[in-house]
């Protein structure tokens, strides 16, 4: 017994030793497939990964700033932010400088410049893809962001001019950019800053060492010839733990400012405004959030596509190399035996295939992260995460394994003695009312069958119907992600043009204007001031309609309607604790807090100083009791009082039109970087529906070579019986027809439900005004294409189905 055993043991190997080196070409490209599949799916892991570690990192090497004190925002031009700067909790700080520097001969590329030697070296430091940083003791080197070298051109080593003023007007585009110093300088380095996020996303600008306004910028306007005029704010970074709440306060004890402090306006009680920049990472963490979940939904379908085609692959190398198994049974190897034999070979190849998934993921790593991640990461290139590419390289290996596993163990049985099974209804019903043909073929797409001449029925179905849910449910969250961006009220922005008038005349010329525009649907004077709402200063917004009405974007709740109403913006009321029906104070400069009713969640203009999420809205008589004045009044003080106007078409004509027509700094409709930042999570759909169609696509392929092979029996008796070549082939397209059916009768109901929850979820977290997405061009054009689909994978099959010798077959079964 011992002496035979062992005798087969030595056949085994033998065979296995044979196949082995009679097909390494075909394991050594088995194992490279592999690797490669499950590479694709390990990078995107380890992407994922430093995606989720890629804004820390950047806060990290770049010396991000936690918070910036407005001083010009008040009138402050020329506030001393020294007492500030030694407060405790103050690790590091830097000024900029609102002053006009431009680069001749490049429309609109200015930026903020450096007012000390701090700002963009120790706090804020650009994040440099190319040359240096300026060097502080020179005037003549600049650093321009990725926007302006794309856009421009721009490189390390170009010569540039930078234009001044010594009129702080030109700063906001009141005056021509003239009366400063001119000066030749080189670009030394190309990189984005934590500004440039904050105040120009996807603008070109460009920043200067900080040795040039020490030179030349002055605190007075207009400064004398040759000169450049300036307002400072501060950029501060905290120490590790820091309260903001008590950083607050004490800027408001050391700065707070009297009436002979803001040029001799009076304006008694008031606060220089902060913006605390930890609602702006929340929204880089949103973004960043937001394409790790993309990049592991990728990672998830790329395996699954891998899994259904190098399964497929590795199960027709073992069905080829089990040709043989008959012959060895007869002379008596076991089952056991035989899918050892069989196996055996692919354990080379499971190990091949780790090594390529572990060298492949490296060679993937510089392609990630992706989108806003893969812009602030600070080390781009090649990366090994041995947290991801050990256990996935072993996963590779196992899943290898698993599959000839499985293969083998099909292909080792002694013959087709189990019968097909029962039929299902579906099947029986499809024969009763289809014709012969059509029907067979529907019951080949819906009965798996048993033993050997099972067929993998559900994975194909279950495949297309992944296939088409994901393309619908990708493609309706990219419907919802270019809707808002193309349309700005989704995100709260309800005016086209908002006008920036600096005296009474020139608000008088804008309202007559706006009054006069035939073009003009709505029109009103917005009034932004900084009120206290549970110890925090917040922006307080109200619109009085001129023309039309125009009220903010609410999401949750309603929009004030009496003195007594207010509205929160979302981050302002998480940050807060408000809720719709909460009872909140509310107070302006030093009168009285007044108690007010929160009857909605609301969105609100988007400015450099806040965003579209943070602050409260009032009605204008809201307005009038919380700051105890009427409008005439207030207007006197330092509050910002624009005038804001909706188009019915023609919108950017209409923006200019009003600038030429009143010579008043004018701007069009800010996007939110919030909304911005979904645009670079937009690749991630269209890949993660690329890898489900292939997934469906192999699993259809799969399902219709098997059918042809294990069914090649019924198929024979069906000839003998009567039916015909074309007959036989229309009943393996049937079976594609019929998979591809249920694919797109289930799938795009499931795609629409999964858009339309998935951009609920984006619009809830960004946050927007939610519109149910609907790709109605993808669906329409799902449907001819997945039949046509079906149509191509089934020609194969049905072609050799039809070339079939019935004779030969039956002989041999």
């Amino acid at each position: 017994m011992n002496g035979s055993a062992s005798r087969r043991n030595r056949a085994a190997w033998f065979w296995a030793k044979h196949e082995l080196i009679a097909r390494w070409k075909a394991f050594v490209v088995l194992g490279l497939l592999a690797g490669v599949a499950g590479g694709i799916s390990l990078a995107a892991v380890a992407g994922a990964r430093r995606t989720d570690a890629a804004f820390p990192r950047y806060r990290a090497a770049t010396g991000a700033p936690d918070a910036i004190v407005f001083g010009t925002q008040v009138g402050a031009s020329a506030a001393d932010y020294g007492p500030v700067e030694r407060l405790p909790d103050v690790l590091d700080s830097g000024q900029f400088a609102l002053a006009a520097l431009l680069l001749k001969g490049y429309p609109q590329l200015g930026g903020l410049a450096p007012a000390d030697s701090h700002l963009y070296r120790t706090v804020a430091r650009p994040l440099l893809t190319s040359g240096r940083l300026p060097n502080p003791r020179r005037i003549d080197e600049v650093v321009v962001n990725r926007t302006a070298a794309a856009k421009f051109g721009l490189g390390v080593g170009d010569r540039v001019t930078i234009i001044s003023s010594n009129d702080l007007n030109a700063f906001y585009g009141q005056a021509p950019v003239k009366g400063g110093p001119t000066i030749r300088a080189r670009v030394v380095g190309v990189g984005d800053s934590t500004m440039d996020q904050l105040f120009g996303p996807d603008e070109p600008g460009f920043v200067p060492s900080g040795a040039l306004l020490s030179r030349y910028g002055t605190k007075q306007s207009p400064a004398p010839e040759g000169r450049i005029a300036e307002a400072t704010n501060l950029v501060v970074r905290l120490r590790p733990g820091a309260d903001a709440a008590k950083f607050h306060r004490d800027v408001a004890r050391v700065l707070h400012l009297t009436a002979d402090q803001v040029d001799g306006k009076p304006v008694p009680g008031s606060q220089i405004p902060i913006r605390d920049l930890a609602e702006d990472d929340k929204r880089v963490e949103h973004a960043t959030n937001l394409e790790r979940i993309g990049l592991l939904l990728f990672a998830a379908a790329a395996a699954l596509a891998s899994l259904a085609l190098v399964g497929q692959a590795i199960a027709r190398a073992v069905y080829a190399m089990a040709v043989d198994a008959p012959t060895m049974r007869s002379i008596g190897m076991a089952r056991p035996e035989v899918v050892r034999s069989l196996l055996i070979p692919h354990i080379a190849t499971g190990f091949l295939g780790a090594g390529a998934s572990i060298g492949s993921a490296a060679l993937l790593s510089p392609l990630f992260p992706v989108g806003l991640a893969g812009r602030i990461d600070p080390d781009r290139g090649m990366h090994f995460d041995l947290v991801v590419l050990v256990p996935g390289a072993v996963a590779v290996a196992l899943a290898v394994l698993v599959a000839a596993s499985f293969a083998a163990w099909r292909a080792s049985s002694k013959g087709d003695r189990t019968l097909l099974g029962r039929t299902s209804a579906i099947a029986r019903v499809a024969r009763m009312v289809l014709s012969l043909p059509i029907g067979l073929g529907a019951g080949l797409a819906v009965d798996r069958g048993r033993g050997p001449r099972s067929l993998p029925t559900r994975p194909a179905i279950v495949a297309a119907i992944a296939a088409v849910t994901g393309v619908v449910g990708c493609f309706g969250l990219l419907h919802g992600i270019d809707d808002a961006l193309q349309a700005p009220m989704r995100s709260g922005q309800v005016w086209d043009a908002t006008a920036y008038p600096q005296s009474d005349e020139e608000g008088a010329a804008v309202r007559k204007d706006v009054e006069r525009d035939p073009n003009v649907l709505a029109a009103g004077i917005m009034e932004r001031l900084s009120m206290v709402v549970r110890g925090t200063e917040i922006p307080v917004y109200a619109v009085t309609p001129m023309r039309g009405r125009r009220p903010f974007a609410v999401i949750a709740g309603r929009a004030p309607r009496t003195a007594s109403d207010v509205a929160v913006a979302p981050a302002s009321a998480r940050a807060l604790g408000l809720h719709v029906g909460d009872r909140v104070r509310i107070r302006a400069g030093t009168n009285a807090p007044v108690t007010m009713t929160v009857t909605g969640i609301t969105l609100l203009p988007q400015t450099p100083h806040s965003s579209f999420d943070q602050g409260a809205a009032l009605t204008p008589a809201g307005l009038t009791r919380a700051a105890n004045a009427e409008a005439p009044a207030r207007y006197e003080t330092n509050e910002e009082v624009t005038v804001v106007a909706s188009y019915r078409d023609q919108i950017g004509r209409s923006v200019r039109a009003l600038h030429q027509r009143t010579n008043v700094e004018v701007e069009g409709t800010t996007t939110p970087q919030d909304v911005l930042n979904l645009r670079n999570v937009r690749p991630l759909p269209r890949a993660l529906a690329g890898f489900l169609v292939m997934l469906g696509i192999a699993a259809l392929g799969h399902a219709l070579v098997t059918a042809v092979r294990r069914r090649r029996h019924e198929l024979a008796i069906l000839r003998a019986l009567g039916f015909t070549p074309r007959q036989t082939a229309v009943t393996i397209v049937a079976q594609a027809g019929t998979v591809a059916l249920v694919g797109l009768v289930v799938g795009i109901p499931l795609g629409i439900l999964l858009g339309r929850q998935s951009w609920q979820w984006v619009a809830d977290a960004t946050p927007l005004v939610f519109a149910p997405p609907v790709a109605v061009t993808v669906i329409l054009l799902a449907i001819p294409i997945t039949i046509v689909v079906s149509n191509v994978l089934a020609a194969g099959p049905a072609r050799h189905a039809a070339r079939t010798r019935p004779a030969e077959v039956l002989r041999t079964e």
